[in-house]
Parts: C-alpha cells; structure tokens; sequence
C-alpha cells in the first residue's frame, strides 16, 4: 500500500474539510481531504461512505475513513502474511496484533478473508495434516493437539483426522513411515525407537509388533 502522511492536530478538526480527489491505487481507494491529509480503503467500504468531491464531511465521516484506513492497513498486511505462509485465522490474528492493529479492525478483516475463502481454516487444516504425515508422521492424537494450538477447533480438527482411525490404511501408513523413519536412523536401540513413537502418540501394542517383526 502507498504510504501516506496524515496530519493529526487536533485543530484541523475545527475548520471546515472536504474532499479533493478520489483515486483508485491499484486494489484500494485513496481518498485525499482539503487539509492533504490521505486515507486508504477498500473499494466495498468506498461503497459504503456517503461523501463525494464536493461539500465538507462530517466529523463523523471523518472518524469512519480513519477507521476504514486502519481496516485497509490490516487487509493488506494480512494478504502479505498469507502470501508469506498459509495460516489459520487465530494464528493471522496474532501476527496482526503484534503488528499494533486493534481487536475491531483485526475482527473486521478476519471475517472479510474467510468470507472470500481466502482464510480457510478447513483448508489449513487439511493441508497440514496432509504433509505432517508425509514428512514427519504422527498420531492422531499429536496432530489433534497440535492443530488446536494453532486455533482449530476441538471439532473441526476432530473432523479432519475422523479418518486416520487405528485400522485405517492411512493410519497403518503413517505409522509405518514413522518406524521406518526411526530404524533408519543409526544409533536407534529397539528402546530408543520404542519411546520416539511413544511420543508422538503411538500405542506402545502397535510399536511392539512392528519390533518384533523386524526381529528387533
């Protein structure tokens, strides 16, 4: 977003202000004020303000573009974060926070990013687990545990892994990556490989077997 300088003496608020120009600046709306001050937003809100280039604005029109400009300023820092990493919305409302945006406008956002499915948080969880098993395979257990700390619902994450039951093929080969990934690696007692799986969740029954048919 182009950045832009607002002045913010409080004396410029009693002194009539209108607006000068309306822009369009690549995916926002610039609307710049009588006083040179600039505020950025989206073309829904543009949508929604009742002003034109002609006549002053209203302390209260005022107050809103400040706001809307803020809303603005989140969307796109928002849209950089997502470009950079896929994310759930807790985790994007953390990110945003720690980048000074308020509760309201981080709330304004996160429901507008999932209205156009562009945060899904499904989708993340979904994917996640996906290449959790591929690469580093865990029980469901783990990845459960792991999915709520990243803001997924008890049930939704429930519901994204209520196919890698204990007799599933999907979950026979996830923890069959996981042995196979722990035997492996050198040094790897039957012990050691024993308390590796055991803490990524899997029952010490199913590690059992798996030793002693590999004659371990």
């Amino acid at each position: 977003m182009v950045e832009r300088e607002r002045e913010e003496d409080s004396s410029s608020r009693n002194v009539n202000i209108s607006v000068s120009q309306i822009k369009e600046r690549g995916t926002f709306i610039e609307i710049i004020l009588s006083n040179s001050s600039s505020f950025f937003i989206l073309p829904e809100d543009a949508r929604s303000l009742d002003i034109s280039s002609a006549g002053d604005i209203s302390e209260s029109d005022l107050e809103k573009l400040e706001y809307l400009d803020m809303v603005c300023r989140a969307y796109s820092k928002a849209l950089d974060i997502l470009a950079f990493a896929p994310s759930t919305g807790f985790m994007l409302k953390q990110k945003l926070i720690k980048r000074g945006f308020s509760g309201v406008e981080i709330k304004t956002v996160i429901e507008r990013l999932t209205d156009k499915k562009i945060l899904d948080d499904r989708q993340y969880a979904e994917n996640w687990v996906s290449s959790k098993l591929l690469r580093n395979p865990q029980s469901p257990l783990m990845l459960k545990a792991a999915l709520m700390r990243k803001g997924i619902s008890r049930v939704l994450a429930e519901d994204v892994l209520k196919g890698l039951t204990p007799d599933s093929e999907a979950y026979i080969e996830a923890f069959e990556k996981a042995f196979n990934k722990q035997v492996r690696r050198s040094g790897k007692t039957p012990e050691k490989i024993r308390i590796s799986l055991v803490r990524k969740g899997y029952p010490l029954s199913l590690i059992n077997k798996y030793l002693d048919d590999n004659n371990y």
